[in-house]
């Protein structure tokens, strides 16, 4: 299935009347961490409780999202979606996130020819619905919308 596929199949499950939909912005808005950089430490959207220090991906929140600029220039960002943590029962042993969603957007890759829309990568951790990924990125893009020229 490609990106644009995926993202068709969500914006059906997102016009799907379901009390799933009804996520709330605050209870969105504490789940959001922002890794730190001049456009996230100066915007008034962003509460400075939820920006996190530049680290390695692996020590981002866990059940929690975190959001990465790859790119202030080109304004692309990468959501990481971390699930709760787990002890490793296989391989390498340690405590891990139960799954990791990547979500990057805008997509910049003009291989298929179209640019714009999500990249996804990963898996959905399963207490997390469809609906809150949405909501989630609803809430990300309303807050970088002056930034991103949404």
């Amino acid at each position: 299935m490609t990106h644009i596929e995926i993202k068709k199949y969500f914006d059906t499950q997102r016009e799907m009347p379901t009390k799933l939909n009804k996520v709330k912005l605050p209870d969105i808005a504490k789940r959001v961490f922002w890794e730190k950089n001049q456009y996230v430490t100066n915007n008034p959207k962003i509460d400075a409780g939820q920006i996190i220090p530049k680290t390695s991906t692996d020590k981002f929140p866990a059940g929690a999202t975190t959001i990465r600029f790859h790119s202030l220039k080109n304004k692309v960002v990468t959501a990481y979606f971390h699930g709760i943590l787990e002890t490793n029962k296989w391989g390498e042993e340690g405590i891990f996130p139960s799954s990791k969603l990547m979500i990057t957007f805008p997509n910049t890759n003009s291989s298929n020819g179209i640019k714009g829309g999500y990249t996804y990568q990963g898996y959905l951790r399963s207490d997390m619905s469809r609906q809150e990924v949405n909501a989630t990125l609803d809430y990300i893009e309303g807050v970088m919308q002056d930034f991103l020229n949404l």
